[in-house]
């Protein structure tokens, strides 16, 4: 999904177009596309969660 997003935003579409084409909200569309704008590749990777470590590997 965030390539796909990443990729429409390139190509030149609207936050809204790309929002209709993937099936996400425009929020979701600009949060991922000032993370890739900012962070290039390594801003569409997945941060660590809050809380406690996780129990199962």
């Amino acid at each position: 999904m965030r390539c796909r997003i990443v990729l429409a935003c390139a190509a030149g579409a609207t936050i809204r177009e790309v929002a209709r084409q993937v099936g996400v909200e425009e929020h979701t569309v600009g949060k991922w596309r000032g993370r890739f704008v900012r962070e290039g590749l390594e801003g569409l990777g997945d941060l660590p969660r809050p809380g406690g470590p996780r129990s199962v590997s």
